[in-house]
């Protein structure tokens, strides 16, 4: 297996117990149940840790876009960049009697590291490591591709502490069967319409406008704390 003196560089982290941090990058053979124990912990610490740093970052979220962005940053996708980014690869150990070539193997060995910092080192180890290893992803904020334009404006002008978006119909077109509405959008730095074939359709092309517009001219108002 070697020296994991650069895996514990690239996590911020020197064991106590160097043989927790084996038994985390030894998947499978004798090891297998203890590597199974620690990867379930290490799976609550980062949830955990995420959800704390989520509601410090986003004090005005609401429960579902907190969960949104809680779901892509502990996905197998945020996973395997932080893998990538520590270089677990080149540290892992794997039994070919065991592996299955199909498991997301670097996921849980993440996991399972987190797991025996938190072992070793206590819960604040654990936070510690959490936070560094997951603050790029954060700051890049990967999970906004999932948050709809009537809430990302929203969130922006909240963390401005400027007033709520308001929507109105301000026009309704064609027949009655299959109506087209154009929505308005009032906000403190001017209207943005748009028209759709719903009411909703219309609110969120006219949210996506002012986002657009607001974004270009402000940035998107997060404070990029590290986490």
């Amino acid at each position: 297996m070697g020296d994991l003196s650069g895996l514990c560089d690239s996590i911020g982290y020197s064991f106590s117990d160097v043989a927790l941090l084996r038994a985390a990058v030894s998947h499978g053979g004798p090891v297998r149940v203890r590597f199974e124990r620690l990867e379930f912990m290490g799976d609550r610490v980062v949830g955990l840790v995420v959800a704390d740093a989520l509601l410090a970052k986003y004090p005005f979220a609401s429960e579902g876009e907190l969960a949104r962005r809680h779901a892509n940053l502990v996905s197998r996708t945020a996973m395997r960049r932080v893998a990538s980014e520590i270089g677990v690869e080149r540290y892992v150990f794997l039994d070919k009697s065991a592996f299955d070539p199909s498991r997301k193997v670097f996921v849980d060995v993440v996991e399972a590291i987190v797991g025996a910092v938190y072992i070793d080192g206590g819960f604040s180890a654990g936070d510690s490591v959490v936070r560094k290893l997951w603050s790029p992803l954060i700051a890049e904020d990967i999970e906004t591709s999932n948050i709809d334009p009537k809430s990302a404006l929203q969130e922006l002008l909240q963390s401005r502490k400027s007033p709520l978006p308001q929507y109105f119909v301000v026009l309704q077109t064609g027949p009655q069967h299959n109506p087209i509405f154009t929505v308005e959008v009032s906000i403190p730095e001017g209207k943005f319409s748009a028209s759709g074939y719903s009411k909703q359709e219309a609110e969120q092309k006219a949210a996506a406008a002012a986002f657009g517009a607001l974004k270009k001219t402000f940035g998107t108002g997060r404070k990029n704390k590290q986490l």
